[in-house]
């Protein structure tokens, strides 16, 4: 079973591995490469000294015409004997033992020769079970380097030492590990609390934004308590998204509200009618004539006529819709359009004007794109009053990297509210909401037209005039 924890455990875990891990690596990354560096720095010291000894022992050769181990003692014994090198001694060219000295804690052993026939090696390394030659297993390490005199070999030099680091060397590099050490606690420490910090204002603020979401889910609106207050940008872009949903959320809810309202009255209109006429004729009220039958026929009609609307809407949103895809002449389409409201325009003393390009094809449904001209057209003549003008335009525009056909229905009638414009193509929504047959309409027909342009590819938008009354409708098709 998979164990679920809060966002806030998950990032105190995350950020305790991590920094756990870079507390653990960087110092055993730092420890390792300062011993290895300082070995190489200690090993280069070390052979530097080594040349300069036999370069002085070279220079008393020279001077002494062999050697004065006197002076021999004076170089090599205490300034030398000092560190991880724990003894020296020097070798003729036979091979035999000169002199030699050895560190033993505090004091410093040397031996000479007496001799030249004394090519013994020293007392102190016979019996010396640490001594290289007596023991293959001792950890001393034994270096050896020739003194070159005018380019004869006059003597071998020969180093006996500890394995670095050792001594004072080995202190400084136990005090450096131990001031690391420290100072990974000290962080681990420091990193904790602010992993602690860093996991509440994380968690906190996303907290919140789910208690707010689980209440817009509610039903709850409204927000008393205000915007979450976080400087995280992809958190506040969250908490605004939730806001704007509960504001669409609210807006959805009133307009479900009013479509329920609108259905309703719609229905029960023409059935109320339809219902007292039969009441009336069955009453003797009215008689059985055909004129009262045939208002009873209207309203049938009528309702019909909604449930049609209400049903074609569904099937052009739904899957349901089957477009007859043609080459279409939008030229001749939107004129032969103009030509059959021109009288009702002209009745209604409105000016209808054409501005339609020659040569538009598109490959579309025609009879769905005519009905959304003719539902527009339809509209544009019933909110504009009389002496207004409704134009029709038709062109082709660069949109999108490519020529897009742009139709645009624009009228001087009465306008659209900024509160209705965000939902006039919203099923059953009128502006009018009086509900008078003298703007007429079931709030179906913009509804309608969206569908058909958006099952086409397509978009319709519709916009207010700044400076002069009404508004304009727009439609894009490819």
């Amino acid at each position: 079973m998979k164990i679920k924890r809060s966002l806030r455990t998950h990032l105190l875990i995350f950020y305790t591995i991590l920094v756990l891990l870079c507390l653990i690596v960087t110092p055993w990354v730092i420890s390792v490469i300062m011993g290895s560096q300082f070995d190489v720095y200690m090993q280069e010291r070390a052979t530097e000294e080594q040349r300069e000894i036999a370069n002085a022992l070279r220079d008393i050769y020279i001077a002494e015409k062999g050697w004065n181990l006197a002076r021999v003692n004076d170089i090599i014994a205490r300034p030398v004997l000092r560190g991880p090198l724990m003894a020296v001694s020097l070798s003729d060219k036979t091979g035999g033992m000169v002199w030699s000295a050895r560190r033993r804690g505090a004091q410093i052993v040397s031996w000479q020769r007496i001799s030249i026939t004394n090519p013994m090696m020293p007392p102190q390394y016979q019996s010396d079970p640490d001594y290289p030659p007596n023991n293959p297993q001792s950890r001393l390490k034994r270096q050896t380097l020739p003194v070159i005199a005018n380019g004869v070999n006059v003597g071998i030099l020969e180093f006996v030492s500890w394995p670095l680091p050792e001594g004072v060397e080995a202190q400084f590099l136990d005090r450096f590990h131990s001031y690391l050490y420290i100072a990974v606690f000290g962080m681990l420490i420091i990193a904790g609390g602010l992993s602690l910090l860093v996991a509440n204002g994380l968690s906190r603020p996303i907290l919140m934004a789910a208690k707010r979401a689980e209440e817009i889910s509610g039903g709850g609106y409204n927000n008393p308590e205000g915007k979450v207050a976080t400087n995280v940008i992809e958190i506040e872009t969250l908490t605004n998204n939730l806001e704007s949903l509960a504001r669409s959320l609210e807006g959805q809810e009133l307009l479900r509200k009013r479509l329920m309202s609108d259905v309703a009255h719609e229905l029960r209109t023409p059935v109320t009618i339809i219902k007292a006429q039969i009441e009336a004729i069955a009453d003797g009220i009215l008689p059985a004539e055909q004129t009262n039958f045939t208002a009873c026929v209207k309203e049938a009609d009528r309702l019909t006529k909604l449930i049609a609307n209400v049903e074609n809407l569904s099937n052009i949103e739904g899957e349901s819709l089957v477009l007859k895809k043609e080459q279409v002449d939008i030229s001749a389409m939107l004129t032969d359009i103009v030509n059959s409201f021109s009288l009702l325009f002209q009745d209604a003393g409105i000016i209808l004007e054409q501005n339609v390009a020659q040569g538009l094809f598109t490959h579309a449904d025609g009879d769905k794109i005519k009905q959304v001209f003719d539902n527009l057209l339809s509209n544009a003549l019933r909110y504009t009053d009389s002496g207004g003008k409704v134009e029709l335009s038709a062109g082709r525009e660069t949109k999108n990297n490519g020529k897009a056909l742009i139709i645009k229905v624009r009228d001087t009638g009465i306008g659209i509210s900024d509160n209705d414009l965000p939902h006039i193509f919203d099923r059953f929504y009128r502006a009018d909401v009086s509900r008078t047959r003298a703007t007429g309409g079931r709030g179906l027909g913009l509804s309608i037209a969206k569908a058909i342009v958006s099952a086409h590819g397509g978009a319709i938008t519709a916009e207010n005039h700044r400076n002069n009354p009404g508004s304009t409708f727009t439609v894009v098709l490819e």
